[in-house]
């Protein structure tokens, strides 16, 4: 590189240099000066001590014409930080080769210090300020790296070349750094939660501060590279204009007067999605029965082998055509065959993934909630696959879920609210319900739930069951409607997650009403959460989707085996399909099959006591499904506990509230 081409280039990584070109007067900003070879004078006009990262340094300097200028002749300065050590020379040091002594400015990105002026008139005098940095930098030199590291234990000085028409001179400053003083440690306990095209990032301050107060934090997403910045108050910002879907996770550093320290390790995978949907509670509402004597809907018949029917539900009992998802009790009867059912949206590939599962003769119900079709005639639709044999199908709508106002979704590990056995008596009740028999129950105030609760999800048991019937729960103070939620033959035990409307006004406040059809029934309660206007978690609906299948053959997630007698195991689901570790909880499917001896399931957030509650319950030899809503736990993952025998468990998520 020839010494003019290297007057004219602006190289990276150097001395920071602010100037002023007026009236013959030149300032600037980055580096030291002493005293040089006439025609050139130059003196310190600021302290070289104490230094820290981004002090300045200031000079002064008298340039005087040689007798041989001419008008055309050119004065400049250039500036570097070098080696306290470094002997300088313009072919060694200055324009370093492999092995030189001088880089630009650490830590800094900054064009070397250059000014150019003509010498003529013959006097040039001008004031020059120089950033100068602590720490390690790379300069690049026309493509040869060249390091250096400066700081209290490795000196470092600035050096001025001095370029006049008789030649190039040199002078020097030594740099004295303030003692001690280092960059930040790396923050820890980095933390992200995905919002709508932005994620909320939170940290812990790093151990040292590296001798100086920390000043600002940045955080920077991965993949894409945007950032937010952090100044004052709790050490959280937000980062804005990431893409929906896309997961991502966060670094941070810490800035202080030295400079910026490490970054952190990574945060957790978040996933920005599109605002979430809020929850419309209604009192239960029949929109499909497949039997010819009570047809509700468009079918009279069963579905028979591989059969998949498209239902209508949005744009049906007040259910808007344009709702996300809809929370529906399933129930199959006339069951001829094993075999499953499938509800996905309209339009969408079948799922790997069931609702319910039955054994032939067997009038099994189910709570399940999924997203709607959406797009021309799939819209506001279901699909219902049935795998094998005849069975008939009944829904009824318990609320659905939709963007913008509406109520929202605050999770609890279960607890128990009612149990009508006598022996293990919960709530008000110690005896079974009766023929007709109807009986409010208090929910609203109660297990945790606000009194202004708008609609509860419940767990709901029946056992010692006598004759075929059914159980359909309401809000209090309503008629009771043509639907159910549990159905069952005698000698049974039957569980099903409820979603239900609480009753409103006076002594109905916060109740649900509770009817048995038949025979005899003790009914067991436990409540995993609440909706509320105003409040809560919106729901954020996905395709039916497997995280869990404990049977060798077709193994899905972490165990091939079944639980044993008083076994617990932690299940992984947030971070799997769709579901984010920062959600808060989840809806999932839980089916039970290959169950050697009565028992139970709990289901409830890893990490915290097994609560006195129950998922699903069942007798030997019976495959039987629930739905489950249930806050995560520790890094998004649930516990599950079986009390008896063998039993394998299969888990599908509908969906997470965030």
């Amino acid at each position: 590189m020839t010494r003019s081409s290297r007057r004219i280039r602006l190289s990276s990584l150097a001395v920071g240099l602010l100037l002023l070109v007026s009236a013959g007067l030149v300032t600037a900003s980055p580096a030291p000066a002493e005293t040089a070879v006439l025609p050139v004078t130059v003196t310190k006009t600021s302290s070289f001590t104490g230094l820290v990262n981004g002090s300045t340094v200031s000079v002064h300097v008298d340039a005087q014409s040689p007798p041989n200028a001419t008008p055309s002749s050119i004065f400049s300065i250039d500036g570097r930080i070098c080696l306290a050590s470094a002997v300088i020379n313009n072919t060694a040091d200055f324009d370093p080769i492999p092995g030189g002594n001088c880089a630009g400015h650490p830590f800094n990105a900054q064009s070397d210090a250059l000014v150019q002026v003509p010498v003529d008139p013959p006097n040039k005098v001008g004031d020059l300020s120089f950033r100068v940095g602590v720490g390690t930098d790379t300069y690049d030199n026309g493509g040869t790296p060249v390091t250096i590291t400066c700081g209290p234990a490795n000196p470092c000085k600035l050096v001025l070349e001095l370029l006049v028409p008789s030649g190039f001179v040199f002078t020097s400053f030594p740099l004295g750094y303030a003692g001690g003083a280092t960059v930040p440690g790396a923050p820890t306990g980095v933390a992200a939660v995905a919002g709508t095209a932005s994620a909320a990032v939170s940290w812990t301050a790093p151990a040292s501060n590296g001798g100086a107060a920390i000043d600002g934090y940045t955080a920077t997403a991965s993949p894409g590279g945007q950032t937010c910045s952090w100044t004052t108050g709790p050490l959280s910002c937000t980062v804005a204009g990431l893409a929906n879907g896309t997961p991502y996770t966060f670094t941070v550093l810490a800035h202080n007067t030295i400079g910026n320290g490490p970054a952190s390790s990574a945060s957790n995978s978040v996933i920005p999605t599109a605002s979430g949907n809020y929850f419309h509670p209604v009192s239960p509402v029949r929109v499909l029965d497949s039997r010819s004597a009570t047809q509700v809907g468009p079918y009279n018949s069963p579905w028979g082998f591989g059969t998949v029917r498209d239902v209508a539900v949005g744009g049906v009992s007040g259910i808007p055509v344009d709702a996300a998802a809809v929370v529906l009790n399933v129930t199959v009867t006339d069951t001829t065959l094993a075999s499953f059912l499938t509800l996905y949206p309209a339009g969408q590939s079948r799922p790997t993934a069931s609702n319910l599962n039955w054994t032939p003769g067997r009038t099994i119900p189910n709570a399940v909630t999924v997203k709607l079709g959406a797009g021309g005639l799939n819209s506001g639709k279901l699909s219902v696959f049935n795998l094998s044999g005849g069975v008939n199908v009944i829904i009824d709508v318990a609320g659905y879920y939709q963007a913008g106002a509406g109520d929202g979704f605050t999770s609890q590990p279960p607890s128990r609210l009612l149990d009508s056995r006598s022996a293990t008596q919960v709530g008000p009740y110690n005896s079974p319900w009766g023929f007709g028999t109807v009986r409010d129950v208090v929910v609203g105030g109660a297990s945790g739930v606000p009194a202004d609760a708008d609609a509860v999800v419940l767990n709901v048991t029946v056992t010692d069951t006598t004759l075929p019937s059914f159980l359909t729960l309401y809000p209090a103070g309503q008629s009771r409607p043509t639907a159910s939620n549990l159905n069952w033959s005698p000698g049974l035990t039957i569980p099903n997650a409820v979603t239900v409307k609480l009753g409103t006004g006076g002594l109905n406040a916060g109740k649900v009403s509770v009817f048995n059809l038949s025979g005899g029934v003790n009914v067991i309660i436990d409540v995993a959460g609440y909706y509320k206007p105003g409040a809560g978690l919106s729901f954020h609906p996905l395709d039916p989707a497997r995280v869990l299948d404990s049977r060798s053959a077709t193994q899905v997630g972490a165990y091939n085996s079944p639980w044993g007698f008083v076994t617990t195991r932690g299940v992984a689901v947030g971070g799997l399909v769709g579901v984010p570790l920062t959600a808060d909880s989840v809806v999932v499917n839980t089916t039970v099959t290959n169950t050697s001896l009565p028992s139970f399931l709990t289901v409830w957030p890893e990490g915290v006591g097994r609560p006195n509650a129950s998922s699903l319950n069942w007798a030997p030899g019976v495959t039987i499904p629930n739905a489950v809503t249930v806050k995560l736990g520790t890094s998004g993952r649930l516990s599950m506990f079986n009390l008896s025998g063998n039993v394998d468990v299969i888990t599908d998520v509908a969906g997470y509230f965030q």
